[in-house]
């Protein structure tokens, strides 16, 4: 495949940051419901992108690291944007895939190998 296909599937290369932030934020201004972010390293970039979409469209963020800095500027954003909240959840790795949601810190390494998701 040449660039141009790969720019069209969204693959690029390590050079190209700027086209792959176009592109994302392109799929931000389409999403008509909701989205879903899996991005171990979310920053006030990643909640600045989010501004782009439609309103009433929610946003949910999985991450592996909530920072406190993170906490503080989506608590910021919140307030700001209250029509337009954003979620932001824990992101737990398991040896098998990713556990994503709501309350699963309390969740231990033998209770994901027994209840690992089916699929």
């Amino acid at each position: 495949m040449d660039r141009g296909e790969l720019k069209s599937k969204g693959l690029f290369y390590n050079n190209q940051e700027f086209d792959a932030y176009v592109f994302v934020c392109g799929l931000i201004r389409q999403a008509k419901k909701r989205i879903v972010l899996v991005d171990r390293f979310v920053t006030e970039k990643t909640l600045s992108m989010m501004l782009k979409r439609e309103k009433g469209v929610s946003v949910t963020i999985y991450t592996y690291d909530k920072s406190k800095v993170l906490e503080m500027d989506l608590a910021t954003y919140n307030e700001q944007y209250p029509d337009s909240p954003m979620r932001v959840l824990p992101l737990l790795l398991y040896a098998g895939g990713v556990y994503a949601g709501r309350g699963l810190e309390g969740i231990t390494e033998d209770s994901r190998r027994e209840n690992k998701p089916r699929g």
